[in-house]
């Protein structure tokens, strides 16, 4: 017979780990400052940056830390956004992620992952840093919600009700992306029904099974993300994709995910994606107003197994950017946008001294 265990409620572990004013007020108006950017209000791009999953709390901070340093160099031009994933989609067998197994060793100790996680999400947003995940299992969404500053619902859920209703809830922008096959349609149809009220069965703080009710989510969004047959981040890809969301009446705004089926999981994959965004931003693409990059201490990705010591800093799930290499990347990206503001800038002052006509 299969057995069951009572977890800590929502409620409980917000009181273990709770948020302060000041905390609270920087997450509402990280929330509002992403908001503003997928409206096309605030001209900076999204940057969504952190490793394909965190396996290592202590590591991570480390990262973080670095991440911020970062941040403050570039936020005249990006917004920087941390991915912390703590739960990993599964096409067959794996590694869920340090929700589900925080010891990396199959024992499951559910109770411990869902401290873990809160506790290391509230010290990030106690470095006043925003921050991201996937929304994956919807049971648990309500437990780290009041920490997120944009959410995504991965290629494998986009289709999902569930998902779908759970995002209408959520204070947080929501990026659904693309099936894995390309379909650009359900996600595209995905951010449609979440950005409508819905009424579903969920968990409230206690934890207790009930009815739920939402007034929708308006800044739902697509993310391409490629496939398995290939990217979808070249004009032609992107021109489908804002006819698609059109044709759905949705915003025609898109953040591209460097990795995945854009990258074919590789390193230069991710780098060769970001250049070319990075160029069509240049050419005036306001409507891609974000991409995201996995990216980690270490360049590279390795297995994990039983009895074999993890190496530092690197990914134990897709291989990620070191942070040098993102730093770079970012770098040469904010001197394109740069340079395009200074001849837009010089363009406006010439303008200015031409004499009018009598």
């Amino acid at each position: 017979m299969s057995l069951a265990q009572s977890l800590t409620s929502p409620r409980k572990l917000k009181n273990l780990y709770p948020i302060g004013a000041q905390t609270i007020e920087s997450i509402n108006k990280f929330n509002k400052t992403v908001k503003s950017i997928i409206q096309g209000e605030d001209s900076r791009k999204l940057l969504i940056l952190g490793p394909c999953s965190v396996h290592s709390s202590s590591e991570f901070l480390h990262y973080a830390q670095k991440f911020k340093e970062l941040q403050l160099q570039v936020e005249e031009r990006f917004f920087c956004v941390l991915r912390v994933y703590i739960e990993k989609p599964r096409s067959c067998l794996g590694w869920k992620g340090m929700l589900y197994d925080p010891y990396l060793d199959g024992s499951y100790d559910l109770e411990a992952g869902l401290r873990e996680c809160r506790k290391l999400l509230v010290k990030l947003a106690d470095m006043h840093i925003p921050l991201a995940m996937e929304f994956l299992e919807p049971l648990t969404s309500v437990y780290f919600q009041d920490l997120i500053s944009w959410g995504s619902i991965g290629a494998r859920t986009s289709s999902s009700q569930i998902h779908r209703q759970m995002s209408s809830r959520l204070n947080c922008a929501v990026g659904f992306k693309n099936a894995t096959d390309g379909n650009i349609d359900v996600a595209c149809a995905g951010a449609l029904s979440s950005s409508k009220p819905h009424v579903f069965f969920g968990t409230d703080d206690m934890g207790m099974l009930s009815k739920l009710s939402s007034k929708g989510n308006s800044y739902a969004h697509l993310v391409l993300r490629g496939s398995y047959e290939g990217s979808n981040y070249n004009v032609d890809a992107i021109g489908h994709g804002l006819r698609t969301l059109a044709a759905f009446g949705l915003r025609q705004r898109m953040i591209i995910d460097c990795a995945h089926g854009n990258s074919a999981k590789t390193i230069q994959g991710q780098l060769r994606a970001f250049q070319n965004i990075a160029q069509q931003w240049t050419s005036g693409a306001d409507y891609i107003v974000g991409a995201m990059l996995e990216s980690y201490l270490a360049s590279g990705r390795q297995e994990l197994r039983e009895q074999v010591d993890l190496k530092e800093g690197l990914s134990i799930t897709d291989p990620c950017l070191s942070f040098e290499q993102t730093q770079e990347a970012v770098f040469q990206a904010y001197e394109s946008l740069s340079s395009i503001y200074v001849k837009e800038s010089s363009s406006r002052v010439e303008d200015s001294k031409v004499p009018l006509l009598q």
